[in-house]
């Protein structure tokens, strides 16, 4: 045969071998048409348990933890790109492998609310008499739904468009200089006041309950996995590690978070509680289910498996200031502004949380206690219905029949004034208020007596929020925050950056990325716990009776106290004496500074530890030198998968602290550094951690 002719055989050869892949993937796509699969989905009512901090809660072991990343990062963005089928098969991975990543990734990533529980997918045709836990997966057909009903390209993008919208609002309004205690009270404040508990029936076929974060921020209501998953969503953006925590017996799903080391329990649908007509109170925020321990929510009647779920053992917060709370706590950006509602000391107080961590030398501005709420005209409510916001350097606050204001640098102790920028007329009794954008809304209410276990209870019954003025500019905004240090999780696709002017002038910081979020969940309707937490709705009790026994009470807090409360303007013979009414809605790291370099700004401990690292990374070169003190633990980050770790590529690189015996460490890279890269150094000194980041 002559060479000419030898030659085209074996192309021809060549040209079978490699078509014979792709026709046996066509055969099995043919014979996997039908295969479907199910996820347990928190954003669909699902019971499920997982974490932002280290990933899925059981480990993989048949995939790397770089292949699991890196599957993850290809299902993420698919999923992201609205992508039909997305091919996985060059993980070769099992089908019990794949619904752990799938199922992880989705319950981490509230932002992909739009993607169902069910899909399709495709095996290896040569995988199709082996058991399905045993199939390796070549290609997934995702289910892009809402409510059973199929969503088009168009439909998500709109829908995301709005999403964005609020995400960035919401972010605008965090200064970065604030510490992780700071940005996750600000974050829970703010859906307890703005949000509202979803009371629909979940098993309702043409209106049902919602789980999702779309739900709670766009259309404004959602169930407990919508709170814990937003709550969750936020924490990630803001790189505060956070889980979820479900409860199949109570019904309930909340959120645990890690501060300073030390892992805490927060529960933002208990502290934006029902009344017993299950209604809402916009502007209400409550403190009673902020960052408590677990014998403390134990205490609470909680109860959660606590398999593979963190100790919450810190009891710092569990009978902080602000339980006395029921107003959100807002900041001018340095300053904080609190009300005690409950209890003794009746007053609006100014705080400062870096030279006063827990307001034991908090200003009071506004003395509180000549106000009262009346329910009739002998007997009023002992708490009070004051509640705060913060706009162009002023404090706003509503008495029972008026909105007042006063300067946030305000000293001494003031009775407020007339706020000239109000424009309604008010009438009614004002329960609250709150900012909404650029509207400062006011929300009368009416005691309504309601007959509870032939009890008579007078329930605060809030009216819809009304416009008291609007504002010529929006509240005061930040730069965007920084990108969380990366981790072994994906970074994926950012949101768009908003496009608000801000007020305060802050070190510029990059756009925040999205990365998928981590959570375990409850499916539930029930806006709070199966408990009665004391205080309660106020009962009709003679005259005459010296003592009152407190109303009952459901989950989501309250401060009353139960003692009787009358008129000192009416003679004691003609008052009927009632105990408060509780309202029973739903239920710095240590010498932290800021370091500058190379145009990024990053937090860190201890400057002394800080000032020996040091990171030398340049455009176009292939080499990164990183000086730490000798003798300790380092981890090396970057924003790309280029570092080598035994010719292997890797965002994450550890060396151990015997590896690092001069504390010089010289990193080759398997492409250059290009611009806007950013280079995260971390070390371990006597059990804490040190962070330094620059950007190339």
């Amino acid at each position: 045969m002559g060479k000419k002719y030898r030659s085209l055989l074996a192309l021809l050869l060549a040209a079978i071998l490699v078509m014979q892949p792709f026709s046996g993937l066509a055969a099995e796509k043919m014979e996997a048409a039908g295969r479907q699969g199910s996820l347990e989905l928190i954003q669909r009512g699902s019971p499920v348990s997982v974490k932002t901090d280290s990933g899925s809660v059981q480990r993989l072991a048949g995939i790397s933890d770089d292949e699991k990343e890196s599957i993850k990062e290809t299902l993420y963005t698919g999923l992201y790109n609205l992508e039909t089928t997305i091919d996985v098969s060059e993980y070769e991975i099992s089908f019990q492998e794949f619904s752990e990543v799938l199922q992880n990734l989705l319950n981490t990533s509230p932002e992909l609310f739009y993607v169902g529980k069910a899909y399709s997918y495709y095996i290896f045709s040569a995988d199709s008499e082996l058991a399905k836990e045993e199939q390796r997966i070549s290609s997934l057909i995702p289910e892009y739904e809402k409510n059973g009903t199929a969503l088009t390209d168009s439909d998500i993008e709109t829908m995301r468009s709005k999403l964005d919208v609020e995400v960035n609002q919401i972010l605008s309004k965090v200064n970065p200089e604030w510490s992780d205690r700071e940005k996750a009270l600000f974050i829970h404040d703010y859906l307890a006041s703005q949000y509202e508990y979803d009371t629909r029936d979940p098993k309702s076929e043409e209106d049902p309950c919602e789980y999702d974060m779309y739900s709670l921020l766009v259309e404004g209501r959602a169930v407990c996995e919508g709170y814990s998953l937003t709550f969750l969503y936020f924490m990630k953006q803001l790189g505060i590690p956070c889980t979820t925590v479900p409860s199949p017996s109570m019904d309930h799903m909340w959120n645990q978070i890690q501060l300073d080391g030390a892992w805490y329990h927060v529960d933002v649908t208990a502290d934006d509680s029902l009344n017993l007509l299950e209604q809402d109170m916009p502007g209400k925020a409550e403190h009673t289910y902020f960052l408590l321990s677990d014998s403390a929510l134990t205490d609470q009647g909680y109860v959660w498996d606590t398999a593979g779920i963190n100790v919450c053992g810190d009891t710092t917060y569990d009978s902080y200031f602000w339980k006395n709370s029921e107003s959100p706590i807002l900041s001018d950006g340095t300053n904080w502004f609190y009300v005690i509602n409950a209890k003794s000391g009746f007053g609006i107080y100014r705080w400062n949380p870096v030279t006063d961590p827990a307001a034991e030398s908090a200003e009071k501005l506004v003395d509180l206690s000549s106000y009262k709420w009346m329910i009739s005209t002998d007997t009023f409510y002992e708490n009070k219905y004051t509640r705060i916001a913060i706009h162009d350097g002023k404090i706003y606050f509503n008495t029972p029949d008026s909105i007042l204001c006063f300067a946030a640098d305000a000293a001494g102790v003031i009775s407020g004034e007339p706020a000239s920028e109000i424009t309604a007329t008010i009438s009614g009794t004002v329960y609250g208020i709150r900012l909404s954008g650029k509207t400062l809304e006011y929300i009368t209410a009416v005691p309504t007596a309601t007959v509870v276990d032939g009890k008579t209870k007078y329930v605060i019954e809030p009216n819809e929020p009304q416009s008291a003025c609007t504002f010529e500019t929006p509240d005061a905004t930040y730069p965007p925050l920084p990108t969380p240090t990366p981790t072994p999780d994906a970074t994926y696709p950012p949101l768009p950056t908003p496009t608000l002017t801000p007020d305060a002038t802050y070190p510029p910081l990059p756009t925040p990325t999205l990365t998928p979020v981590v959570t375990p969940a409850v499916g539930g309707t029930s806006p709070t716990p199966a408990v009665t937490p004391a205080g309660g709705e106020s009962t009709s009790v003679p005259a005459t009776t010296p003592t009152v026994t407190p109303g009952a009470v459901t989950g989501g807090g309250g401060s009353s106290s139960g003692e009787v409360t009358q008129n000192p303007d009416v003679s004691a013979s003609s008052v009927t004496a009632l105990p408060v009414d509780v309202d029973l809605e739903k239920g710095t790291t240590e010498n932290e500074v800021s370091s500058e370099e190379n145009g990024t700004e990053s937090k860190i401990i201890a400057p002394d530890i800080l000032s020996q690292i040091k990171i030398s990374a340049s455009k176009g070169k292939k080499k990164i030198t990183v000086r730490t003190p000798k003798k300790v633990k380092t981890v090396i980050e970057l924003n790309r998968k280029i570092l080598l770790n035994k010719k292997k590529k890797c965002k994450k690189l550890t060396i151990s602290a015997s590896k690092n015996k001069t504390g010089k460490l010289s990193i080759k890279l398997s492409s250059k550094l290009k611009k806007k890269m950013k280079v995260s150094v971390t070390v371990y000194v006597a059990g804490k951690k040190y962070k330094k980041t620059v950007k190339v």
